[in-house]
């Protein structure tokens, strides 16, 4: 991801990743916890998308599907006094690029009785080839104005929609932008990680190569390097490359770790320091 410039988020609601591009529009609803209503909720989305002859219906807890492709996925926040339900609207998304960068677990998968993401997920183009993104937010503002026009004041016409940047939000209140900072943060993405053990393996041309990083809060804790090379000091300098430093932490990130093979590579004998590199191109694309 690093390497492809895709920047990694972590949302606060839950379910699993998904992929945001250009070609991916979000909707958010927000409400009073007594209020809340997710059904409701999906009949504003899934009639939205009937507004352009589209079949669509919830499934399971969180999909949204429309001739049995997944079109659009949800997640929630449930607080003592607000609800948010937020998700996706895959228009016209890159399905190729899906398998990059997710890869839910078989198991998934196979209770779904599908074999790969790229056969569970369609987009919107793929029914309605004239749909827009500014044709499918009208449609969903449209359709939450009739849900909910009895419940406001005055008409549904009656309500202003205002436009909101990022800029004027956290102008608004100082807190949203804290709120901001703290959560595009390496220790909030990475640092509340669970604790897990790693192993990579590679056969280059000079050897097998088995890598074990123990990584903890999101850093590598320890490093063991197992190889079958017949220069055995790569080994060493490859193990000694991985291991944490207290004043510099070692990120678990293929390309922060790359960068410390790469700083031992540029020290060592040029034999060694051109098996470092393989190593440090494998890690990049490994994690």
């Amino acid at each position: 991801m690093d390497a492809d410039g895709v920047h990694l988020a972590r949302r606060t609601t839950g379910g699993g990743a998904v992929f945001h591009s250009l070609g991916n529009t979000n909707f958010t609803l927000v409400s009073s916890r007594p209020d809340y209503d997710k059904e409701a909720n999906n009949q504003i989305i899934c009639g939205a998308m009937g507004s352009f002859g589209l079949d669509a219906a919830p499934s399971g807890r969180n999909d949204i599907l429309i001739d049995g492709k997944k079109v659009s996925g949800q997640a929630y926040r449930l607080g003592p006094a607000a609800a948010l339900q937020h998700g996706t609207l895959m228009l016209d998304v890159d399905i190729e690029q899906l398998p990059r960068y997710l890869t839910p677990s078989k198991a998934k998968l196979a209770a779904k009785g599908i074999a790969s993401v790229r056969s569970r997920v369609a987009n919107l183009k793929d029914f309605a080839p004239g749909i827009t993104h500014d044709a499918i937010c009208d449609a969903v503002t449209s359709r939450f104005f009739e849900t909910h026009a009895g419940k406001v004041a005055g008409t549904c016409t009656d309500v202003p929609i205002e436009h909101i940047s990022p800029e004027a939000l956290a102008a608004s209140d100082p807190r949203l932008r804290a709120l901001y900072l703290s959560m595009e943060s390496w220790d909030w993405r990475f640092g509340h990680s669970p604790d897990f053990s790693h192993e990579l393996e590679h056969k280059f041309d000079w050897g097998l190569v088995t890598i074990h990083l123990d990584v903890v809060g999101g850093r590598v804790c320890r490093a063991r390097v197992f190889s079958d090379a017949l220069v055995p000091a790569v080994v060493d300098e490859l193990e000694m490359s991985l291991q944490p430093d207290r004043n510099d932490p070692l990120h678990y990130s293929g390309v922060d770790l790359a960068a410390s093979v790469l700083r031992a590579a540029e020290k060592a004998p040029e034999d060694v320091a051109a098996m470092l590199v393989d190593a440090a191109e494998f890690l990049v694309a490994a994690i």
